[in-house]
């Protein structure tokens, strides 16, 4: 099963926040100043690069860093802190923009599932709390922040988004479940993780019919939230306990 990183809710840090700049010390107690991004690791002319959900295609000095972190799978999803080389960042989303890699989190990077078919596979999908904070449509991954509670940091929690037969009243949106398998693990303490799905992986999303999805999940504290996402844009709709309803829109 795929480890990925944690975080201490205190620690947890917000998607709709990625690209702000955030300092840090040097050994020599100098700040240096980073931008932090969503990205996607690619290859071009042999070298790896990160497509950016935010500024586009970065060429690291450093791409060594993706290895030592064994974050060089093409397709790879990451959050980076970066220093842009030749100054500020780009006022748009640009190619080939010369970076250094200051920190670097791999990112839980999975295929949705697909249950119609195989219905007796449901069980290995669990149906633990999980608490979705935040979450972004971009770079062709649908990206979840969220919340889990844990205890024993040796067991490997399993995150899933699953499509199964129920249907949705509106036969244009498609129906998930983000499912969480704490593996017996005790839900003591909060954390914070982030994991992406490529967008081709969920079958129909990518047809001109489709308006978007609708996912729900067993929030903490509450039976169950669905929030439906508009694919034009980003517009959220969440219910909770079936019975409230308010709306956003999304970053």
């Amino acid at each position: 099963m795929p480890m990925f990183f944690f975080k201490r809710l205190q620690l947890f840090i917000n998607i709709p926040l990625l690209c702000i700049a955030l300092s840090a010390c040097s050994d020599e107690n100098e700040p240096i100043v980073y931008y932090t991004t969503l990205g996607t690791v690619e290859e071009t002319s042999g070298r790896n690069i990160i497509v950016s959900d935010s500024y586009g295609t970065l060429i690291p000095e450093n791409g060594d860093f993706l290895t030592a972190k064994n974050a060089d799978s093409i397709g790879q999803r990451v959050l980076a802190g970066i220093q842009f080389l030749k100054g500020n960042p780009p006022k748009e989303t640009s190619e080939n923009t010369d970076v250094r890699i200051v920190e670097l989190y791999k990112i839980l990077t999975k295929a949705a599932d697909d249950l119609r078919a195989k219905p007796e596979s449901a069980d290995i999908f669990g149906e633990d709390p999980i608490k979705i904070t935040s979450y972004n449509i971009g770079n062709r991954h649908l990206t979840i922040e969220f919340i889990v509670w844990r205890y024993d940091e040796s067991i490997p929690h399993r995150i899933s988004l699953v499509r199964t037969d129920e249907n949705d009243s509106d036969k244009n949106y498609i129906r998930l479940e983000f499912r969480h398998n704490n593996n017996g693990d005790l839900p003591r303490t909060p954390y914070s993780s982030i994991v992406s799905f490529p967008l081709k992986s969920i079958e129909g999303f990518e047809s001109p019919e489709c308006k978007g999805i609708v996912i729900s999940y067993n929030d903490a504290g509450i039976q169950q939230t669905t929030l439906r996402i508009d694919k034009e844009n980003n517009a959220t709709t969440y219910i909770k306990n079936q019975d409230r309803l308010t709306s956003r829109t999304s970053f």
